[in-house]
């Protein structure tokens, strides 16, 4: 018997097998694994949904993971194939915005983005989409012919300011918008739009505040 560190003592056949393991990790170093074995580790992989890199789920697989996770039906976009979306409420928004996870690393871009970016083309930096309508609850909302490019301020602040103002869908602010935006220069933009839309609307206005009033 031979002693070796902290006291303990192995036999010489024991020694003998140790020194056969140092060899094989001195021969393959980093304990690399075989081909053989990685396809096997892979393959066992694919069988239990891991996300590998490089390797891309088919929908129906995709369907049953998420049917297994949430317990209910997985809403896939009508505009862009073989992308899962899903709906959130941003922040204190009222509004429901639907999303999709895309890309290696994942990230979450807003679904009417991706369909305006894929069917229309590329939005400008610094630039938000907007909905024609006003309407983002379905995803049939997001639909190209309801998209169009605006600044943050248009999007989030006058164009819901002005329909509430004046008691009108969006749509209306939004057809005064475009009907303007390319004749006017951006700084006085929202004084013309409202102004336009009082020379639409006043005499409706005239009339709803008389009827009001009595």
């Amino acid at each position: 018997m031979v002693e070796s560190h902290k006291g303990h003592k192995h036999s010489a056949l024991t020694r003998i097998k140790i020194s056969e393991g140092h060899k094989k990790r001195w021969l393959n170093p980093g304990n690399r694994v075989s081909l053989e074995t990685r396809k096997k580790l892979s393959d066992a992989a694919k069988r239990r949904g891991a996300n590998n890199k490089g390797f891309v789920h088919s929908p129906k697989s995709r369907t049953s993971t998420y049917l297994k996770k949430y317990k209910r039906e997985p809403q896939w976009s009508p505009y862009l194939p073989d992308t899962l979306i899903f709906s959130r409420r941003p922040g204190s928004s009222r509004r429901i915005r639907w999303c999709a996870s895309i890309g290696s690393p994942r990230r979450t871009h807003t679904h009417a983005k991706l369909v305006y970016e894929a069917l229309i083309g590329p939005v400008p930096p610094g630039w938000s989409v907007h909905h024609r309508d006003g309407r983002t609850e379905r995803p049939e909302d997001d639909r190209p012919d309801n998209l169009i490019a605006v600044t943050p301020d248009w999007n989030l602040r006058y164009f819901p300011v002005l329909a509430h103002g004046f008691g009108i869908s969006e749509a209306e602010v939004t057809k005064a918008y475009e009907a303007l935006v390319d004749r006017v220069p951006s700084n006085a933009l929202f004084f013309e739009v409202t102004r336009l839309l009082c020379d639409l609307l006043g005499s409706d206005l005239v009339s709803k505040r008389s009827s009001a009033s009595t």
